[in-house]
């Protein structure tokens, strides 16, 4: 019997139609490997309390949708995967302020994601600046390239503190440069904020006038 013939699925429950072509496979080949082993006499290898032989052939019932598929429809199942691990905020790793300053001490790049006005009236020295946000008259606007800006500076496998003015932005942008694969990230708490109330600045201008009003946070 081959299941996956008559099989159907609603095109609303995929994004794409490969990966409902994916989905009928592997439940295709999922029952074909039930009935395999059925047939075989070793049900007990698929009851819950041995979930390991079926996690196994799972992985290889993966590798073999994988070589069945073409190029771009790896390619395609690979951004999508990366897509459904999306960070959250939650996976950042936030630093105080002094313990920003040790990891900058020790190599890692201080990515600025404040405008470029915020940016021009004061920032770390060797900051990197890429706005994660723009002021528009409609609002804020997420910057559509910040992905594409960072990796023109960095490599995924820098060593990053992420901040912004308060720490809004840069826990957001944190998240995403997780979820584009960069290793090893720390979101800065406080921001340039904090930067400057700790006396990091080295500026004799009052600490107010290097700092912008926050109106970020969501």
């Amino acid at each position: 019997m081959i299941f996956g013939s008559n099989l159907k699925i609603d095109s609303n429950f995929c994004n794409s139609s490969w990966q409902c072509s994916i989905l009928v496979l592997k439940i295709d080949l999922l029952i074909r490997d039930h009935l395999t082993h059925l047939r075989a006499g070793r049900q007990d290898k698929l009851e819950p309390h041995s979930p390991l032989g079926t996690t196994q052939r799972i992985k290889l019932l993966d590798k073999q949708i994988i070589k069945m598929m073409s190029k771009k429809e790896q390619k395609d199942a690979e951004l999508f995967g990366n897509r459904s691990k999306l960070n959250s905020v939650e996976d950042v790793v936030t630093v105080d302020v002094h313990a920003a300053k040790e990891l900058l001490n020790s190599g890692h790049r201080y990515l600025d994601v404040r405008t470029n006005e915020e940016f021009i009236k004061s920032h770390v020295e060797n900051a990197l600046n890429v706005p994660y946000l723009f002021k528009t008259q409609e609002g804020r606007v997420k910057n559509p390239e910040f992905l594409a800006q960072v990796s023109a500076l960095c490599d995924k496998e820098d060593a990053l503190v992420v901040a912004c003015n308060s720490g809004g932005r840069s826990l957001k942008a944190s998240a995403d440069l997780l979820t584009a694969g960069y290793k090893n990230v720390k979101n800065m708490a406080g921001g340039y904020s904090a930067w400057v109330d700790n006396g990091f600045a080295g500026d004799s201008t009052p600490a107010e006038e290097l700092k912008t009003a926050c109106k970020w946070r969501q």
